[in-house]
């Protein structure tokens, strides 16, 4: 379960970065 708890983390954390890089990309 401990490790299940920290993928979900280490996946959050993913997605944040993911849309704030997504966010600063020029509009096509």
């Amino acid at each position: 379960a401990a490790d299940n708890w920290k993928n979900l983390k280490e996946l959050e954390k993913a997605v944040k970065v993911y849309w704030k890089a997504k966010d600063h990309l020029p509009p096509r």
